[in-house]
């Protein structure tokens, strides 16, 4: 795709939840260039004021969740110099009454903790998403929380993951 993207829809926060998506898809199929471009016209959109009123379904639809995206993408392409910064400012931001999606963004910064070497790092925030999962009524959060644990696995000889493990054996117990 040379260019912007074309997604045929003038609403701001519609076409940056499209390019959003967008962007997501070209990370899984490793074409990281294609998601750098997109996520810089998502943000760009995002930014855009509109006077014509936006679907209720976009009503979360903002900079920090084209930022959410970002980083996710850089982490599914194994970028974790990139994804962890973006993932970080935005998490920081979180509040818990967002916990499921705090969780499962939680437990793609761990992910790009691992990729970056940083073990004791992403048990530590493993350990977060398993606290914010704790109450929600989701399978998702656990599920995320368990690839990540398949990932430490190998380090359990480590206190930090030995004890996040055993956590997250607990909420997948509470899950069921």
């Amino acid at each position: 795709m040379v260019g912007k993207a074309n997604t045929g829809v003038g609403k701001a926060a519609v076409r940056a939840l499209l390019l959003d998506r967008m962007a997501w898809t070209h990370a899984v199929a490793g074409q990281g260039d294609a998601a750098d471009r997109v996520l810089a016209e998502a943000a760009e959109v995002v930014r855009r004021r509109d006077d014509r009123p936006e679907p209720d379904w976009v009503f979360w639809v903002d900079d920090d969740e084209i930022r959410i995206m970002a980083g996710r993408c850089w982490t599914q392409l194994r970028r974790p110099l990139r994804a962890v910064p973006s993932l970080e400012d935005v998490l920081s931001r979180y509040g818990d009454t967002h916990a499921r999606d705090k969780a499962i963004y939680l437990t793609s910064l761990a992910h790009a903790y691992l990729d970056a070497g940083e073990v004791e790092q992403a048990a530590t925030v493993t350990e977060h998403a398993v606290r914010s999962a704790g109450g929600v009524g989701s399978v998702r959060p656990a599920e995320k929380i368990e690839k990540v644990v398949r990932r430490l696995k190998p380090h359990r000889s480590l206190p930090v993951v030995s004890t996040v493990i055993e956590a997250a054996g607990l909420l997948a117990t509470a899950q069921r």
